[in-house]
């Protein structure tokens, strides 16, 4: 009867090392899936970020204080990306080069 519950226990710690493996894939597709959506925000905030450079330069009203804003948003969505990258990273077992979720105690993400 050793022998039987050696297998035993031997097939529930697989199982169970499957199952956390399986559940680390499913929420780092998760993740990748949001970098994805922050990736297009970023491309989107650099357009609208160009096309309003290029209508106060037209209008000749551009100053730096009226694109602070949309500089802002931008910097909070790289912020966004590098939580996103290093919370795969952490899952991965791999230490990341911002940091666990880039140096933020309660990251959003």
């Amino acid at each position: 009867m050793g022998a039987f519950n050696d297998v035993m226990e031997n097939a529930k710690s697989a199982a169970s090392t499957i199952g956390k493996k399986a559940a680390l894939s499913a929420d780092n597709a998760k993740l990748k899936l949001q970098i994805t959506g922050i990736k297009h925000d970023i491309a989107n905030a650099y357009k609208a970020l160009g096309e309003k450079t290029y209508e106060l330069i037209c209008n000749g009203d551009f100053s730096e204080n009226k694109i602070e804003k949309d500089i802002s948003k931008i910097e909070e969505l790289y912020s966004q990306l590098g939580c996103a990258r290093a919370l795969i990273d952490d899952n991965n077992g791999k230490k990341s080069d911002t940091g666990s979720c880039c140096g933020k105690n309660n990251c959003d993400m």
